[in-house]
């Protein structure tokens, strides 16, 4: 084979893998975005569960949101 075909297939295949994990990386970032979306609603859920259980009879639950 020649240098320059020899060349070319190793341009193709680094491309080839770059692309791969680029659309891979892509695919994960995505993934955790839906994640970090999901996850704090749930979270939150769960303390305020836990809360609920812990009070009082009668007692009052006051959440300060953020401004």
């Amino acid at each position: 084979m020649s240098k320059i075909v020899e060349e070319y297939f190793g341009v193709v295949i680094w491309s080839v893998l770059f692309m791969f994990l680029l659309i891979i990386t892509v695919k994960f970032c995505h993934e955790a975005e839906k994640l970090a979306i999901v996850y704090p609603r749930i979270l939150l859920e769960n303390i305020l569960c836990h809360a609920a259980e812990e009070m009082p009879e009668g007692g009052r639950l006051y959440v300060k949101l953020p401004s």
